[in-house]
């Protein structure tokens, strides 16, 4: 039986099969290339979101505590000394918001000295005019301190127009109407001590003010309840709004009716003015929290939807690498084969080594006299001599030229060589 034989097979790789891994890499890199771009709009998106949520996190103590020093800011002008247990609430309300998202808003600074100015003013004894300069004063840091978070949190310029018409309320219309309502009452009783038509013009017109920021205030939140997201969900508002809205459009109409200034100015009644401006502080002040909580809700279901879609892009961008590795794996050229008797086993069951020799004497089928992939070999025992062979074995001489038959024997099994190379063994398509 003829010895088995070896020979190496080299790789080729053809042009269509670099053409088709250019085409493959290139198409896989731009793949990528979108799903990186993808990732880095929506993760902006999540940390806008996520700075919008502390902003609203942190004016809803703080809306309330302009309410509560516009009360006691009345209280004070009156003459009557102002208890401090509700400020003291809303200021640790406030304090509590301020630890929590004071770092990404920067608002520390700015709340520590409103905090300071609030103490200081509580621990004095004001009324009258001096009392009405020093709460204004207090109550201006404060609304200033409602438009800086609102900034820091970039609310106002929000693209979704129902966030965008809630933020203006909360963070613009509601302060005015609660400052101006504060501030009607108080110049009214002050204009009862002190009458003089100044006084009462300026009366008329916190009045006139109230009535205009009440009005677009109410125009903000119907606008909220009507308009439909950019992404195209639908603004899912509360009930509750709603009806705070109305509660609030009557308190509004009932202390500054819209064509009051359109009259003549005449005496102010300080009862009437003042008990209508305590019954629009007392609509505005749920009203606004109703109005931060739908902003909140609406900003929870965009953070939800951006943080699906973000993982979403994180399984595809998975799939696409596996994919693309799964293509490569099936376009590049298969590894070489080995084809039997590499080191193989003689004919008795002796191990043959193989060494190189010139394939000359077996005619033109293999070209320049080699044979394919790694020379033709000669089968030489390395074990027990095959008796009768012209191999030799132990104890015999060199190993001389084959002969005639021998050489019949290895030109048969490398033409076999050849053929299964022409065969089995090309470029891969």
């Amino acid at each position: 039986m003829p010895n088995r034989i070896s020979a190496a097979v080299p790789r080729r790789w053809g042009s269509h099969v670099l053409t088709r891994l250019a085409v493959v890499v290139t198409a896989g890199m731009l793949f990528m290339f979108v799903m990186a771009q993808s990732w880095s709009v929506t993760s902006k998106g999540l940390s806008d979101v996520e700075a919008e949520r502390h902003g609203v996190a942190y004016l809803q103590p703080l809306v309330q505590l302009i309410g509560e020093l516009t009360d006691v800011q009345s209280t004070a002008v009156r003459g009557t000394h102002p208890d401090a247990t509700q400020i003291d609430a809303a200021v640790t309300a406030v304090d509590a918001a301020d630890d929590i998202h004071g770092d990404p808003l920067g608002s520390h600074r700015r709340w520590s000295e409103l905090r300071g100015r609030i103490a200081t003013l509580m621990g004095q004894r004001l009324a009258g005019e001096q009392a009405y300069a020093a709460y204004s004063s207090v109550v201006a840091l404060a609304v200033d301190l409602v438009r800086r978070i609102g900034d820091a949190a970039k609310l106002v310029p929000d693209p979704q127009l129902d966030v965008y018409y809630l933020a203006d309320a909360a963070l613009v219309r509601v302060p005015d109407v609660i400052v101006g309502a504060g501030r009607a009452a108080d110049l009214a009783v002050l204009a009862e001590r002190t009458p003089s038509d100044g006084a009462q013009t300026r009366v008329s017109v916190a009045r006139y003010q109230v009535s205009v920021a009440g009005e677009e205030l109410s125009t903000s939140l119907h606008r909220a309840l009507d308009t439909r997201s950019v992404d195209g969900a639908a603004a899912q508002l509360g009930p509750n709004l709603a009806g705070q809205l109305d509660a609030f459009t009557s308190a509004v109409d009932a202390f500054a009716p819209p064509a009051m200034w359109l009259q003549s100015l005449s005496k102010v009644d300080t009862p009437t003015v003042t008990g209508g401006a305590d019954r629009v502080r007392q609509q505005t002040r749920p009203l606004a929290g109703a109005a931060l909580g739908e902003l909140d809700s609406l900003l929870s279901q965009r953070q939800d939807r951006l943080s699906t879609r973000q993982t979403w892009t994180m399984l595809g961008a998975v799939l696409a690498v596996l994919l693309l590795g799964a293509i490569l794996s099936l376009l590049l050229p298969a590894r070489p084969r080995t084809l039997p008797g590499d080191g193989g086993v003689g004919e008795h069951g002796h191990p043959v080594a193989l060494r190189g020799v010139d394939a000359g004497p077996f005619g033109a089928d293999f070209p320049g006299g080699r044979f394919p992939g790694s020379a033709l070999v000669d089968a030489e025992p390395t074990g027990v001599g095959y008796p009768g062979s012209p191999f030799g074995g132990p104890g015999s001489g060199p190993a001389g030229p084959p002969g005639p038959a021998e050489a019949d024997e290895l030109l048969h099994v490398g033409r076999a060589v050849w053929g299964s190379r022409r065969e089995g063994v090309g470029d891969v398509r």
